[in-house]
């Protein structure tokens, strides 16, 4: 009888032990970072705090409206590259431009619509023909998130401009003016919060040209479906604020 007595106490014993040991494990794992915030806070009485709890809600939701999952304004530095061979002859072509893109969508979380404005320069040589072209315009601009850590996004966009410039060919030289829109895909990677960089594919274009020269002028209309040297692929750096 008294063997039973001891044993019971015995297991008695090693089972409070157990639960004391566990409270004190669960105890510290509580106390510990949660997900690198904030401790979780306790009372003097070892139960958690709900007041405090309370409080920090508060200041996290005064402080969300100071969150923005996209930049209220975009600046964006862009440049593209270009060969082609037209009759035997190689052709060059290269752009640079900048753009100021500001959101008009509500910010959150999947996607935002920003209106643009941009200025490009753009040039294309070949053995006896050199074109340049300065050109300004807007766009519209839609983000639509594709990842759940906010990194990637696709982009999708309208762009119209006017442009002018010069066209040389043989010794002879015209003046360019003339007017355009682009419909454009592409893709854009978040780097951090006020920093991507990204691509833009121009998969439909359309120009109209009026080249003048000592005499007379031309009007010449184009339509691009695809890409070639007129239709550039253009990478992108942006910048948020």
């Amino acid at each position: 009888m008294k063997t039973k007595t001891l044993i019971t106490r015995l297991i008695y014993t090693l089972f409070l032990s157990f639960l004391i040991s566990t409270n004190f494990g669960c105890a510290a794992i509580l106390d510990a970072e949660l997900n690198g915030l904030e401790p979780i806070p306790f009372t003097k009485e070892g139960l958690i705090d709900l007041n405090e709890l309370a409080k920090r809600k508060e200041r996290f939701e005064q402080n969300a409206d100071n969150i923005n999952f996209y930049p209220r304004n975009l600046a964006g530095v862009s440049a593209g590259f270009g060969l082609n061979s037209v009759e035997g002859e190689s052709e060059t072509s290269f752009c640079i431009g900048g753009e100021y893109s500001y959101r008009l969508s509500q910010d959150n979380y999947n996607r935002a619509s920003y209106v643009n404005l941009f200025a490009n320069y753009g040039s294309q040589s070949s053995d006896q023909i050199d074109q340049n072209t300065l050109s300004a315009g807007v766009g519209y601009t839609l983000f639509d998130r594709i990842t759940s850590n906010a990194e990637v996004d696709l982009t999708y966009g309208v762009k119209a401009f006017y442009e002018t410039g010069s066209y040389e060919s043989f010794g002879f030289k015209e003046d360019i003016t003339g007017y355009g829109a682009q419909l454009l895909i592409g893709a854009n990677y978040n780097v951090n919060d006020n920093f991507a960089v990204g691509v833009t594919v121009p998969f439909l274009s359309y120009s109209q040209r009026t080249f003048e020269y000592d005499g007379g002028e031309v009007d010449v209309s184009n339509t691009w479906l695809g890409l070639n040297k007129d239709n550039m692929v253009m990478a992108y750096a942006r910048f948020g604020f």
